[in-house]
């Protein structure tokens, strides 16, 4: 979850000297079952080498101790590029960067003028010159100095420099005109998935399984709902 500089701030105000880097997301097993990978051993060796700059120059090295080679032959390009576009998944905060001009608004062309700075090029070397991360927008000229970017924001970015973003829910009028249907998790009478796994009490703490049924549960009882709030029903 590459995002903004307010999680070094927040460490910087409680530690000092503290240095930290973004991983790739995970993946899963069940990719390999999708897939027709043997075991999560070859997986792993799998997401290793897509990890490598083998993989990036589009070849083998038989000889390296990054991943089993002989695994990596067994399977064909297509498995091979699936799992690497399974790596290059990441979750973007860019959703919360909109803008939305009632119809009955005053100053309609001036929020629109505001709405097109927002996405010129000197409004994108404002931000990330200011922020030290980049927005999802890519700039048609200039680049980005990230010399003086701290070991954390360079490996959000080079993140989202390589990422296939997903999670478009504010795209879509059962999340904006509903208020049953929250983004990602369901966080009106759901807690945060974090809450949930590390309660205090152990008898409270869920399982993964267990969060996602509460999900499920919650989604399917207010389903209705929301489609009716949003026009759809």
């Amino acid at each position: 979850m590459p995002n903004g500089s307010w999680l070094e701030n927040e460490m910087r105000n409680t530690k000092t000297n503290i240095e930290f880097a973004f991983m790739k997301l995970p993946v899963i097993s069940s990719l390999a079952d999708k897939l027709g990978i043997e075991d999560d051993y070859s997986l792993a060796e799998i997401v290793s080498y897509v990890d490598s700059a083998d993989y990036a120059a589009g070849t083998v090295n038989n000889a390296s101790s990054e991943y089993d080679a002989a695994i990596i032959n067994e399977y064909s390009k297509d498995v091979i590029d699936a799992v690497a576009e399974a790596r290059k998944i990441t979750y973007s905060e860019a959703i919360s960067n909109r803008a939305i001009i009632p119809n009955y608004a005053n100053g309609k062309e001036w929020a629109k003028k505001f709405i097109q700075f927002m996405n010129s090029d000197e409004a994108l070397a404002i931000y990330t010159d200011e922020l030290h991360v980049r927005t999802t927008v890519t700039p048609t000229t200039g680049t980005v100095d990230t010399s003086k970017w701290s070991v954390f924001m360079k490996s959000a970015d080079a993140l989202m420099q390589n990422a296939s973003y997903v999670y478009r829910a504010k795209s879509y009028k059962l999340f904006y005109f509903s208020s049953a249907i929250n983004e990602f998790w369901p966080s009106i009478s759901v807690n945060y998935p974090a809450a949930d796994f590390t309660a205090s009490n152990p008898k409270d703490q869920l399982t993964a399984g267990q969060y996602w049924q509460k999900c499920k549960t919650y989604y399917n009882s207010y389903w209705d709902s929301a489609l009716t709030q949003a026009g759809l029903k």
